[in-house]
Order: structure tokens, then sequence, then C-alpha cells
């Protein structure tokens, strides 16, 4: 009987936290503030996950791990489309995968603020997105770029990877910004143009027709 009640606690522990990480960071919210949103006792959150930063820790990797296993499929799909792989397609569709979300979708947003503060090497998540999301993906666009272009050396491939994350997370975080020295908001169409952008830019510095 106590494990049945546990796992509606544990469960409504994660999902109220999921709120405010995302509204306020991880600084602005108290243990006080989950439990009470939970509906459930102060001492929960230590006899669940042993303490507010695990339980943080929790909801960043359930955040950060459903958006890698839709990017990665969408991935795996467009790879195998083409022998070789079609990079500008490929490029579109991890830029549409992360970027398209987080300019459009409010959680998405909050969310690549944690992303941001995460990758600090001093981030107290910091090796969950090392480890669950960076590296996997790296590695599958990395074999892209490899298949497609086997006279780019392995150092050139991951410069370019680290090249493409840049530009797109560069849209994200200054967008503030550049809504303002562009005079432009960010609605669907500006979405693409700034993809459309990223992509071009990335193969023409490859030697690649867009």
């Amino acid at each position: 009987m106590e494990r049945t009640e546990a796992k509606p606690t544990r469960r409504k522990l994660i999902d109220s936290a999921r709120k405010l990480f995302l509204e306020r960071g991880y600084e602005g919210v108290s243990i006080r503030d989950v439990t009470e949103a939970a509906g459930a006792n102060v001492a929960s959150i230590n006899y669940h996950f042993g303490g507010k930063e695990n339980l943080y820790r929790e909801v960043f990797r359930e955040l950060l791990t459903a958006r890698v296993s839709d990017i990665l499929g969408r991935l795996d799909a467009v790879i195998s489309e083409k022998s070789p792989p079609d990079l500008g397609k490929v490029f579109r569709t991890y830029l549409e995968g992360l970027l398209g979300e987080f300019l459009v979708s409010g959680e998405a947003q909050n969310f690549a603020k944690l992303v941001s503060n995460e990758m600090s090497e001093n981030g107290l998540a910091s090796e969950i997105l090392v480890r669950e999301a960076a590296v996997p993906i790296h590695r599958v666009l990395k074999g892209a770029i490899l298949a497609a272009r086997p006279d780019i050396a392995d150092i050139k491939a991951s410069l370019i990877i680290a090249s493409i994350f840049g530009q797109m997370f560069h849209f994200v975080r200054a967008r503030h910004v550049i809504e303002h020295t562009m005079a432009r908001s960010y609605d669907e169409e500006f979405v693409r143009v700034i993809m459309d952008h990223i992509v071009e830019f990335s193969l023409k510095g490859m030697g690649e027709r867009p």
C-alpha cells in the first residue's frame, strides 16, 4: 500500500517542480513552493529525491530526453532517405527540432534558459546535458557529415556542428535584442528565414551549394 501511494506523490512533485523551474529557474524555487503546489509535505522531496537539487536534475532529464528522442528519430529518418545523406535536409531537420520549438513555444523558451545555465561545467545537470543530448546528437550529425563529405577531417566535422549549434542558440538567447535591432518579431516567417540562413551559411562554409 505504501509503495502504491508513493508513485503518485513522486509524479506530482516532478510535475509541479517542472512548471515552477521553467517559470522561475532553479534559484527562484523553494522546496516549500514545490510541495505546496504538489499538495505534499516538505519532507517528501527528501524522501523521494534526496533534496531539491536531485529533483531539479530529474525534471531537467525528463525535459531533455523527450526532446532528444524526437530529434534523433527525425534525423535518423532523414539520413536513411538517401546515401550519402542530404546535408541541407539534415541540418534543417536538426534546426526544426530545436530552434523551431525554442522560438515558438513558451515552455521551450524557458527550457532554453535552463539549458543555457547547464552549458557551464558548474551546472547542476551539465553532465546530463552532455551525456544524454550533446554526445548522441553530435554523433549522429557527425556521421552524416562524414558520410556526405569523407574529405572532411573529424575535427572539422565537429567544428561545423558546434558552429551550427552556436548560431542556433544565439538566435534563441538574443531574441529580445534581435527583435529590436531588426524590427522583426519571431513569427513563423521570420523563424523560417533564420533557419534558411543558418543552413545556407553552414553549407557555404563547407564549400557546399545550398
